[in-house]
């Protein structure tokens, strides 16, 4: 056992179990760590992302992030087809809570999606919270309905909820405890909070490529062992549960886990563990051992004299370019205006136009990105590409030459 460097979110125990490294390729003017350790901790079990950070960081960098407000960003408040079967199932999930005047809030509600859902199924009663100024922009202007620009460490909102949704936020929050305290402020003395996110002891079920659910963002990896953990020694109780699956795109099912928790009426918050200790190391270390291998898989750059591009520049594309590549790509397309012209360990980030003055059967693109390479794909197409596409997420022998 080792210390670390960040103490445990769910239990602040600091003696932890080293699992994995992950370094990732540096983008310019972003200022997330390049390097995670994900560990385990030895007192509770919960498996989370050791890194020298504080949230002070991490609430900087989502009140800046841009990618939210973006249309093609999936899972991020859009309502898509895929969106509407994610808060079905949720709606249908909470359904014996609810009534039609409930006072609801949903926390980290991006472009308000969920909202507008909840809406178009007779609820009045709605408010978003959001730290990305732009996706409050569209809710309050677009959507006309009611939004607080904040995130959840200084929410200070003087409305009381009788339900607050936290649908795929905590996996990206720094200090859980203190996350929760300040939502157990804003809701009634009966008031329920719903939490979704990834299910990490299902990760290795859905390997959609090496290290996937390893991304830059997410530095929570929970199970419903560690959910009921946090919740119950912070003086709540659970009302529902469930393991679930979600398309953030189509075509991408991920695993999820629901809470419905609400106030214990008389026993007090002693910080006690009275469940048992979370397994989730078990599940996380066979999916890293999937992708060690899978990994070793993967194309390198092209062994020709030929110019290649990569198209992507999440953090698998980071994990690529920083862990694979023997040789530099000419530049990486982004369709995020705003981050063209930046660069990635030195490649600069273009645009699809900028690519398209290299089209040319001579030239490669590698598509870089696990959540969008049928839509990168079909976009080729669209340009008319007259070079290879290959995949950075598949293996050699599955390219399609």
């Amino acid at each position: 056992m080792e210390s670390a460097q960040r103490t445990c979110p769910v239990c602040t125990g600091k003696k932890v179990k080293f699992l994995q490294t992950m370094d990732f390729a540096r983008e310019s003017h972003c200022i997330l760590p390049e390097s995670y350790r994900i560990v385990e901790c030895n007192n509770c079990g919960f498996v989370y992302d050791d890194l020298d950070a504080d949230e002070g960081l991490f609430e900087q960098y989502y009140r800046s992030c841009t990618k939210y407000t973006s249309s093609g960003t999936g899972g991020a408040g859009g309502l898509t087809m895929i969106d509407r079967i994610r808060y079905h199932k949720l709606l249908k999930w909470l359904s014996p809570f609810l009534n039609a005047e409930l006072i609801i809030a949903d926390v980290g509600c991006g472009k308000g999606g969920l909202l507008r859902f909840l809406r178009e199924n007779g609820f009045q009663n709605l408010t978003g919270i959001e730290p990305s100024p732009g996706c409050v922009e569209v809710i309050r202007h677009q959507l006309k309905m009611d939004a607080v620009c904040s995130d959840i460490k200084s929410l200070n909102s003087t409305n009381q909820f009788e339900l607050v949704i936290v649908a795929n936020v905590l996996e990206h929050v720094f200090n859980l405890r203190e996350a929760v305290k300040q939502l157990s402020k804003i809701i009634t003395p009966n008031g329920m909070i719903a939490v979704e996110v990834p299910d990490a002891s299902r990760y290795a079920l859905f390997p959609h490529a090496p290290y996937y659910f390893f991304d830059m963002e997410h530095i929570n990896h929970f199970d419903l062992n560690s959910m009921r953990n946090l919740w119950s020694s912070m003086g709540f109780e659970v009302l529902a549960e469930e393991a679930e699956t979600c398309f953030p795109v189509e075509g991408m099912e991920n695993p999820i886990c629901r809470l419905l928790v609400q106030k214990k009426k008389r026993q007090k918050n002693d910080g006690t563990f009275g469940i048992p200790k979370s397994n989730t190391a078990i599940p996380v270390s066979q999916y890293i051992e999937w992708s060690q291998k899978k990994a070793q898989t993967l194309p390198d750059a092209p062994d020709t004299q030929q110019k290649f591009f990569l198209w992507g520049c999440g953090a698998y594309a980071k994990w690529f370019l920083r862990n694979k590549l023997s040789a530099r790509p000419a530049g990486i397309v982004e369709v995020d205006t705003k981050k063209v012209g930046q660069n990635v360990d030195g490649c600069p980030i273009i645009s699809p136009e900028m690519l398209m003055t290299e089209n040319s059967e001579k030239t490669i693109v590698m598509i870089s990105s696990v959540l969008y390479e049928q839509q990168i794909r079909k976009q080729l197409e669209k340009l008319k590409w007259k070079g290879q596409i290959l995949s950075a997420c598949r293996p050699r022998e599955e390219q399609e030459y």
